[in-house]
């Protein structure tokens, strides 16, 4: 009987493993699908995207005689939107030149230039919420810039959600905080949102677990955040008081060249 029950349990973890491999594939596949659509769009967007820019630069070089003055600031505006569409394009780019599985990149890259661009791809959902940054001097890091953006990109998004399921008590806030650590690089993203348990904490990284519910959240984020870090030879780390704060911390090795 008992070896009938150890064959049922061996069997059970081998189905559970089954069962997790294939939902990690079927979200790496989303991944790279998510990837090769930002390159296309941000194709797509580019050429139209620059003759805009280019029709307000002639406007305001050579049309400035026929335009009234108060147009100067609506100019001015439309040129300000165009560069912000130009840089959600670029970080599109930068997002969708991620590597093969098993064949990551490693490139030396400003810490300062993936933190910006992950603000810019969750702005839209973060519009009535505080991001604050704090990276000190703008230190050189080693590693896969995509990567990297993915899994500050998913922290900034468990954020927002925390502080807005936590209801507006006091204005949302985010702060990015940076900082050396001997030969690795710490950046801490802290949310002033709904907070989580230890319990939750103790199974953050556990694959399918999600404090979102099914219909939002598949329960893979923090695992395959985990799993970037470890890839780059870091750690990552969670604390948090309930009803307050949340506090996650990863760290990247420094490039030699700092």
């Amino acid at each position: 009987m008992n070896r009938l029950n150890n064959s049922d349990k061996k069997k059970d973890i081998k189905d559970k493993s089954s069962d997790l491999e294939r939902a990690e594939s079927i979200h790496k596949e989303k991944l790279q699908a998510l990837g090769v659509m930002s390159a296309s769009l941000a194709h797509e967007i580019n050429n139209p995207l620059n003759y805009s820019l280019l029709g307000i630069e002639l406007l305001k070089r050579e049309g400035r005689e026929m335009l009234a003055p108060e147009f100067d600031s609506v100019l001015a505006d439309v040129e300000d939107g165009l560069l912000r569409i130009r840089n959600i394009v670029q970080d599109l780019k930068v997002y969708s030149r991620k590597a093969p599985e098993g064949e990551e990149k490693e490139e030396v890259f400003l810490v300062s230039d993936v933190v910006a661009a992950s603000i810019r791809l969750v702005s839209a959902s973060a519009q009535d919420i505080q991001i604050n940054t704090t990276l000190n001097t703008p230190y050189r890091v080693k590693g896969d810039p995509s990567s990297i953006i993915q899994v500050i990109l998913n922290l900034l998004n468990n954020a927002v959600d925390s502080i807005l399921k936590k209801g507006a008590t006091q204005p949302g806030k985010i702060d990015i905080i940076g900082k050396q650590a001997g030969p690795w690089y710490e950046i801490e993203v802290v949310d002033n949102g709904e907070g989580v348990t230890g319990e939750m904490i103790r199974k953050m990284f556990t694959p399918f677990f999600t404090t979102k519910g099914t219909k939002s959240g598949t329960g893979l984020g923090m695992s395959i955040c985990k799993e970037i870090i470890e890839k780059h030879g870091g750690q990552i780390d969670v604390d948090s008081s309930v009803g307050a704060w949340t506090s996650v911390t990863f760290s990247l090795p420094l490039a030699t060249e700092n």
